[in-house]
């Protein structure tokens, strides 16, 4: 039996490689569609990872709080210090975007940083670091005073390198801030530029921007575990509050991670499942091309007939064929599939995600769709009449 395997996958070997371009055709259907797999499980895998990792690294221990159908204000964040247990810290945010100049020198017209007026809390609640100077202080909000902490991008495009910008004064949206502090680079994210941002009081935001309506409320619980209980006590605070249920949105960023998460393996399913037609694609291509090769190959098959073949024979035969052009063009499309992968991941500045096990089920499907598509043209060849094949011109 194991000889006759080796006899029949031999001659399957030598005629797929007689006929070296029409199979590299037959494959190609299965190299895009494994190589399309490869590449959307891949990157929808790195980019998922990229995602709940910066998500993350903001702290599962925050909760952050939108309104709905009120306008929230600072006395919201300070009810919610006082009233509900398990916060450490609470913040809230006022955010526009302005340009900042100094001298001749401007931020980009074009992508005007994000000033963002916050309390001093708000260090401790972002896991903010300064590099130059200080953060924001207690008497700069109760003293109303126009200071200012820069992130690195606005210094690079206001200060010539090497020069000191804690202490100058800066002009935002026509109003004159003194630098106090810089910001640590934090990087990018979600293709935003964490790094264009300047931060000053939020007393100082609401007279640049002439409202007192805060955009949110970020908070800190004391413990990861805490995010949830906390996030359920500041919804029922403010809607004790507001005296009406559903004014505000309040999500843990623990949730927000198991969410997102959620939602991305069923979009990275959903895009596999598409590219997978591909391979359907590929398989029909097998057939057809298998069938032709019945054709061409008849009076072989009654030669082999007549010497003795069984019908399992032939059958064995055309399918090894068939679960071979599947294989190679598999393993092409993973290698495809995985420097496409790493091309993309490269250039998104995400981690390469190719895990074994899509590797196993990409080569697993292939053979399958091999086997498949190719029983048809086997079981053509196997019935096929050998007195009538051995006449067949």
């Amino acid at each position: 039996m194991v000889r006759l395997l080796q006899d029949s996958l031999r001659s399957a070997l030598v005629s797929l490689w007689a006929h070296r371009l029409r199979s590299f055709l037959t494959m190609l259907g299965v190299i895009i569609g494994v190589a399309a797999v490869i590449a959307l499980v891949s990157i929808g895998e790195g980019a998922r990872r990229e995602v709940v990792g910066q998500i993350q690294g903001m702290g599962t221990d925050l909760v952050m709080v939108m309104a709905r159908d009120v306008r929230l204000q600072a006395d919201d964040a300070r009810l919610i210090v006082r009233r509900v247990p398990g916060v450490a810290a609470a913040s809230p945010v006022i955010s526009t975007s302005l340009p900042v100049k100094r001298g001749d020198a401007s931020t980009d017209p074009d992508n005007p940083p994000t000033i963002e007026g916050v309390w001093p809390e708000y260090a401790l609640i972002r896991n903010l670091r300064v590099t130059e100077g200080r953060f924001l202080r207690q008497e700069d909000e109760q003293g109303r005073r126009r200071v200012a902490v820069l992130g690195p991008t606005v210094v690079a495009a206001l200060f010539e390198s090497g020069s000191q910008a804690v202490g100058q004064t800066v002009s935002i949206g026509g109003q004159a801030f003194t630098v106090v502090g810089v910001l640590a680079s934090r990087g990018q994210s979600l293709g935003t530029d964490n790094d264009n941002v300047v931060m000053v009081p939020l007393s100082a935001a609401q007279r640049l921007t002439g409202s007192t309506r805060i955009r949110s409320i970020w908070v800190k619980a004391e413990s990861p575990d805490a995010g949830p209980t906390v996030r359920d006590l500041i919804t029922s605070v403010l809607e004790e509050r507001y005296r009406r249920e559903g004014v505000v949105m309040a999500t843990s960023m623990e949730e927000a991670v198991n969410v997102l998460g959620q939602a991305m393996n069923t979009l990275t399913l959903l895009l596999a499942s598409i590219a997978g037609v591909s391979l359907v694609v590929g398989g029909i291509g097998i057939m057809n091309i298998m069938l032709v090769s019945v054709t061409e190959r008849t009076r072989e098959i009654g030669l082999r007939k007549a010497l003795g073949a069984k019908r399992a024979h032939i059958v064995q035969q055309f399918l090894l064929e068939a679960v071979i052009l599947s294989l190679i063009g598999g393993a092409a499309g993973i290698a495809c599939g995985a420097a496409g992968a790493w091309g993309v991941s490269r250039l998104a500045g995400w981690p390469m995600a190719l895990s074994p096990g899509t590797v196993l089920l990409a080569c697993l499907f292939a053979a399958a769709v091999g086997a498949f598509f190719g029983l048809f043209p086997a079981l053509r060849a196997a019935n096929q009449d050998p007195i009538r094949a051995l006449r067949y011109e």
